[in-house]
């Protein structure tokens, strides 16, 4: 847990802040997108980079 929380913390705050909002499971994308004021597109790249650089980092 400790590795992952680490993980997470090494995220830049876009990444970290677009990742945690999507991982509450508490809004869809759509809602992500208008919620950082930004197109959806970059909501799903910023997810899939984020867990692309924590799972670099747990392995």
């Amino acid at each position: 847990m400790r590795q992952v929380r680490s993980a997470i913390e090494g995220l830049t705050p876009k990444l970290r802040d677009t990742l945690l909002l999507a991982a509450s499971g508490e809004h869809g994308y759509d809602e992500i997108a208008a919620i950082l004021s930004v197109p959806l597109g970059t909501v799903k790249w910023r997810v899939a980079e984020a867990r692309k650089m924590i799972q670099r980092h747990l392995s």
